[in-house]
């Protein structure tokens, strides 16, 4: 607000507008090489700044990884956590959460194939605390076709994994939430249909 009362746009700093651009070039090169065959010179490289620069915003690969992974996965947690205080799920929660994801998130989402978890111990364990919700979740889905019980993990896994190749796929198609529900549910049919 300036002096006589008006509110002024503020425009973002130089700290935040480099910022932005490191974490947008860690995000292109994870997308491009996996977390675990990128470091911190390509980043500095990527982005066009010094070494010094990128440490003194990131100060190690865990943190920058952390800052740019952690708003999905706890994003989705904090779902996950609401969905899991109901007695019983439907597998419509299941697709919502992940229309949730990409509806906040958007390609970004990509993100959870190229990210190597297991390299970052703050990162492994909210994503372990996710996986777990996640399970957890899929476990008490009241609408599962019987004949699936067997495999429910395996499934669960399964749309985890497919999700958000589905949603690039549907983006920019019209009525995504439509599109992406019923190919979920297509999918849940066919394998449904082969397991019977």
């Amino acid at each position: 607000m300036d002096e006589k009362g008006v509110f002024v746009e503020i425009k973002p700093g130089k700290w935040e507008r480099t910022n932005r651009k490191l974490m947008e070039s860690a995000i292109t090169l994870f997308l491009e090489k996996r977390s675990a065959n990128v470091s911190m010179d390509d980043i500095a490289d990527k982005a066009a700044v010094a070494r010094r620069t990128l440490f003194n915003h990131f100060p190690s690969k865990e943190i920058l990884v952390l800052r740019i992974t952690s708003p999905i996965l706890e994003g989705g947690l904090h779902y996950l956590e609401e969905v899991n205080r109901w007695e019983y799920v439907s597998i419509d929660e299941i697709i919502n959460l992940f229309l949730y994801l990409w509806k906040n998130h958007g390609s970004n989402l990509n993100l959870l194939y190229a990210v190597d978890f297991e390299d970052f111990q703050d990162l492994k364990d909210l994503h372990g605390k996710y996986v777990r919700e996640y399970m957890k979740a899929f476990g008490k889905i009241a609408d599962w076709p019987a004949e699936l019980d067997e495999k429910k993990k395996e499934i669960a896994i399964l749309l985890f994994k497919v999700f958000v190749n589905i949603l690039n796929a549907l983006d920019g198609m019209g009525d995504l939430d439509k599109r992406f529900n019923s190919a979920m549910k297509s999918m849940l049919s066919g394998i449904s249909l082969s397991a019977g």
